[in-house]
């Protein structure tokens, strides 16, 4: 007799109840010749050398819809002794009754399908789905994904690997098709205007066992926002992305895709388009691992700065942008001080830009500048125009960008320490 709880009695579990379905399902279907739908998407197209125009594509695919719904309606709502063994066979193994149902019989009738999709035989997809499933249960096979739709980024290259975890490459013709389905129009997502042929994924994808919910949701988010802050700290270009959703293959969460916060995000009031060559990248992955206990440390003295650089760049108002990098340069500049801050500001400011070379002088006059639009805005005096506002904006965010830079190489991880440093190279220089 095999022994419940083990990855045995869980296979044979799986595999009667498969088979069970499969019967059940082949008296109305022929499994072995899946019925086909036409499959509308919508993405954009180079339509010349710089503009783009929205193109709706056509193609007949397998669908399993209507075998879904069979399977959901006649077998899965009714119940069956087959489906009884796997749910028990499921919580010997460590997984919640309630989590069960949802969590598990329906993706493994999708997995199943899936397989049959891609071109298994009936029997050789029960023991892949089979096996998806043991994986999810006994070696922390559970895969959740997240992915976000990046434009205005080119890589030099097919892909940028910060670790096993996230990567950012071109989106697969598949994507386009399943994100540019008039499906996901129906339901009022909108996407095309943010798919175009040439956009990139950035695609984090954790590991996990099937009890790992909330705070594997978290991790996602953390980084994805982490990997988000770290193009944008890394390249001047700017881009746009949108949160396409989370999807997990088994456990809480795995019905299909759930999206949070999906609205299109633009980092760059303009002149979008950030080239990622290979030394970029090079810098970008080397830089990931820190970055990331950096981001991840609510007392870090980077942390607020390379924040701060990340709302500046969403800011739809030059005067908002202007005080999102002020107070991130001024947290890195300013420490210790009390008094004379805009001089403290200008001249440790001067001397971490000109550290090895440059003209310090000009630096020191260009942030006393900078440092005056910024008062004028928090005092409400208007006597700086527009395009000062604006030129302001773009000098802060070049000198917030090299400013952060250096303190990250530095590598030293405590404020204080650096600014006696600086400080000591003024009185030498002075």
């Amino acid at each position: 007799m095999i022994e419940s709880g083990t990855p045995e009695a869980l296979g044979q579990a799986a595999m009667s109840y498969l088979e069970f379905v499969a019967s059940a399902i082949s008296t109305s279907f022929d499994l072995s010749h899946l019925p086909q739908k036409r499959q509308q998407s919508t993405w954009m197209v180079p339509s010349g050398p710089t503009g783009y125009s929205s193109q709706l594509f056509e193609r007949d695919v397998l669908t399993v819809e209507s075998i879904n719904f069979s399977y959901q309606i006649g077998i899965l709502h009714k119940g069956s002794k087959e489906q009884t063994e796997l749910q028990q066979a499921l919580v010997a193994c460590g997984v919640r009754m309630e989590e069960t149902y949802y969590g598990f019989l329906v993706p493994l009738f999708a997995s199943w399908t899936d397989h049959l999709v891609g071109g298994k035989t009936v029997d050789d997809a029960i023991g892949a789905a089979t096996n998806d499933l043991m994986l999810a249960v006994f070696a922390d096979g559970v895969e959740s994904i997240s992915k976000y739709i990046l434009n205005g980024v080119t890589l030099d290259g097919h892909n940028m690997k910060l670790d096993n975890e996230v990567v950012l490459r071109p989106i697969t013709d598949e994507e386009l098709w399943e994100m540019g389905t008039s499906d996901i129009l129906l339901q009022g997502m909108h996407f095309p205007p943010y798919l175009f042929s040439t956009s990139n994924i950035l695609e984090i994808k954790i590991r996990h066992g099937v009890n790992a919910n909330q705070e594997v949701t978290n991790r996602l988010a953390s980084l994805g926002e982490n990997a988000l802050a770290l193009l944008c700290m890394g390249n001047p270009g700017g881009f746009e992305c949108r949160h396409w959703g989370n999807t997990r293959n088994f456990g809480m969460g795995s019905l299909g895709r759930s999206t949070f916060g999906g609205d299109g995000r633009r980092f760059r009031r303009s002149s979008l388009g950030t080239r990622l060559d290979m030394e970029a990248v090079s810098r970008i992955r080397s830089a990931w691992p820190r970055f990331q206990r950096i981001m991840n440390q609510d007392d870090h003295f980077l942390r607020l700065p390379a924040r701060r650089l990340v709302d500046g760049l969403q800011r739809t108002r030059d005067d908002d942008a202007v005080l999102d990098f002020s107070i991130a340069l001024e947290t890195l500049l300013t420490s210790g001080s009390r008094s004379e801050l805009s001089y403290r500001f200008s001249l440790r400011g001067a001397m971490v830009l000109g550290w090895e070379s440059g003209d310090r002088t000009k630096e020191f006059k260009a942030l006393q500048s900078f440092y005056d639009v910024r008062s004028s805005i928090i005092h409400g005096d208007q006597r700086h125009k527009p395009n000062e506002i604006r030129e302001a904006r773009d000098y802060g965010e070049g000198v917030l960008r090299s400013a952060w830079w250096w303190f990250f190489n530095v590598n030293n991880d405590v404020l204080s320490r650096v600014t006696e440093m600086i400080d000591a190279r003024i009185l030498i220089k002075e």
